[in-house]
């Protein structure tokens, strides 16, 4: 493949861990298959161009044969009139051929583009992930509805694992694991006496110290909601609170 080293070569800087590597993986999939289309068209062109070619020197050829046999007062008319619809053939196979190639250069453009696209889609998602790994681990305070309970966390990111203590102010503690893909983190709640107690899933604002996310509640308690909003703003590093307990 001409193209597919392209992308392969920058993917691979890509860690391998959870949904990151998942991500990567589709990305070069998707890359492969438009660099192989991008190829068939640039192969197609090449066809093209090369019968084109053909047609505008046999067109050239007869225009000139007819140019000679037209200075010659030895040529009969049957021969100028026989030259005259091979010239015509000619010339329509030369446009054909002129028209033929010109779409295909189209076809490889736009293929062009789409490999483009991918590339582009990678970088973004990259960005994504490379500005969540830096703005994620930290404390968070915390603020969940419709319970109307606050609390802290502070969240380890590693890889694409993510984890850390919770202290809510109803009282309860526990922890959260799960994993950051670009910036969608997926989490479970885990409670310090009843075991998972929620899925979590969000998305990470780095830039502005902000996530903001749903809940859904694993076991339903009489008269408490089972689904509802969240959100945590980063704490900054004047107001930093330690959570080990």
């Amino acid at each position: 493949m001409r193209y597919l080293s392209v992308l392969i070569s920058c993917l691979s800087l890509v860690g391998a861990a959870g949904s990151q590597a998942q991500t990567a993986e589709s990305l070069r999939g998707a890359f492969a298959r438009e660099a192989r289309l991008l190829d068939d068209a640039i192969d197609e062109y090449g066809r093209n161009r090369a019968h084109e070619t053909a047609a505008v020197n046999e067109l050239r050829r007869l225009s000139n044969q007819l140019d000679n046999a037209l200075g010659d007062p030895n040529a009969s008319l049957d021969y100028l009139t026989n030259l005259e619809a091979q010239l015509a053939v000619a010339r329509d196979r030369a446009c054909a051929g002129l028209e033929a190639t010109a779409l295909s250069r189209q076809k490889m453009y736009d293929r062009m583009e789409r490999v483009a696209a991918v590339a582009r889609e990678f970088e973004e998602q990259t960005d994504l992930f490379g500005l969540a790994q830096e703005g994620l681990s930290g404390t968070w305070h915390l603020e969940v509805q419709p319970l109307d309970v606050y609390g802290l966390m502070n969240l380890r990111l590693q890889g694409a694992q993510v984890s850390g203590p919770y202290r809510l102010s109803n009282g309860n503690l526990g922890s959260v694991k799960g994993t950051l893909a670009g910036n969608r983190l997926d989490l479970q709640a885990i409670d310090s006496e009843r075991g998972v107690i929620a899925t979590i899933k969000a998305e990470v604002d780095a830039t502005a110290g902000e996530i903001r996310g749903t809940w859904t509640a694993m076991e339903l308690a009489s008269g408490l909601p089972s689904t509802g909003n969240w959100v945590a703003d980063k704490v900054s590093s004047q107001e930093e609170i330690d959570l080990e307990y």
